[in-house]
């Protein structure tokens, strides 16, 4: 059996770059996809100013997301990234650069494609992405 580390003892910026963030979004979405373009790295948003940076991260910058990769490696933590083959947010092309980066830096990862787009990968109604996180379940 996987030990899962104490999510309390992984560095905060972490917890602030999950999924629960959401309740917190940039106030100018389309800023990010261009931030993310012009800098060749998948960042969280940049406020722009290092105090609010500071306020959200704790830190002057905004994370880079591999620099986390790591961690997740050596915590055991298994990931299950999924995308959309129709996907007009995130390009499936985008998520198959997080898995080989992911695989490099030794993370328990697998990339599994739907024939889905965003919505329906996200909002995990469809037959195909119910079917998918059932099998994952039964392989823990």
């Amino acid at each position: 059996m996987v030990q899962y580390p104490d999510p309390r003892s992984i560095d905060p910026s972490i917890h602030r770059s999950t999924s629960a963030s959401l309740t917190h979004p940039p106030t100018h979405p389309p800023a990010h996809p261009s931030q993310l373009i012009r800098r060749r790295k998948f960042e969280l948003f940049d406020y722009g100013w290092k105090r609010l940076n500071r306020r959200r991260y704790g830190r002057d910058s905004p994370p880079d997301v591999s620099e986390g990769y790591g961690a997740l490696a050596a915590a055991g933590i298994r990931v299950r990234l999924v995308a959309g083959a129709y996907d007009g947010v995130i390009a499936k092309d985008d998520v198959k650069r997080h898995h080989e980066s992911m695989q490099r830096a030794g993370v328990d990862v697998t990339y599994t494609e739907l024939d889905l787009g965003h919505l329906d990968v996200c909002f995990g109604g469809h037959e195909d992405v119910v079917r998918l996180v059932d099998a994952m379940l039964l392989c823990q």
